[in-house]
């Protein structure tokens, strides 16, 4: 380019040596793009509209126009955790390495309907998790605040919204979106994890729970502090 000294030429050389980037380089399929992080929030966010209904998104919701509005927030996730799971798999699954694109986008297809089967499940777990949050936490008025001010509950569902990810193979996002929510909540749960109902955490800023715990049902968390080897499985502990 004009303009450009020695130093400057020289310095784009050898960032541009094999030997310089040979490990940090990621090989692009033509076109393709990495999983968006700004997408995967917009996907958390629709997840929680359709699992929490009313308490977040713009709309106001009635009951009688539920329907509509699930069937509407549905369309969109699928569309949306389609286009970032086809970004997953182009880039960290070697299996799709000689795959067409349309393959991978019918797979990718696939593993998204699959997830949102699971939502109504999901929605159950929550359903529990805000129950036992309610019920620990003597400054809340009603279980909704717990759905809406929460930062455990909003970190409990990016996991387990996560965790059913990664039970369906899916790389890169769920480790995405737990770790969206250790940025806003400060608390780190692993996808990997397994954690029964009724679970909830009362103070939880750094707590952090690795891909190796175990938690059964009814389990109170209190306080900050690390379990990556963690196993609880008796009911109503609090620890």
């Amino acid at each position: 380019m004009q303009g450009r000294s020695n130093k400057l030429t020289d310095t784009v050389e050898l960032l541009s040596n094999d030997a310089s980037y040979n490990q940090l380089f990621l090989p692009y399929r033509d076109g393709e793009a990495l999983p968006s992080d700004e997408e995967l929030r917009e996907i958390v966010e629709v997840c929680r509209s359709i699992l929490f209904p009313g308490f977040y998104g713009e709309e106001r919701i009635s009951r009688q126009t539920l329907r509509y509005h699930t069937g509407v927030h549905v369309d969109k996730l699928h569309i949306l955790l389609t286009r970032q799971i086809y970004a997953a798999l182009c880039f960290s699954d070697k299996a799709y390495a000689d795959c067409t694109e349309e393959e991978i986008s019918l797979k990718a297809g696939e593993l998204s309907e699959a997830f949102i089967t699971t939502l109504p499940n999901l929605r159950y777990y929550l359903m529990t998790d805000v129950e036992t949050a309610f019920a620990n936490d003597p400054a809340a008025g009603s279980p909704g605040e717990e759905i809406f001010l929460n930062p455990a509950i909003r970190a409990i569902t990016n996991y387990r919204i996560a965790h059913q990810l990664y039970l369906l193979g899916i790389p890169f996002i769920p480790r995405m979106i737990t770790e969206t929510a250790h940025s806003e909540t400060g608390i780190d749960i692993h996808p990997a994890a397994s954690i029964g109902y009724y679970f909830t955490i009362r103070h939880g800023t750094g707590r952090i729970i690795g891909e190796t715990s175990v938690i059964g049902d009814h389990i109170t968390l209190v306080g900050a502090g690390m379990y990556s080897l963690l196993t609880i499985e008796d009911e109503g502990a609090s620890i």
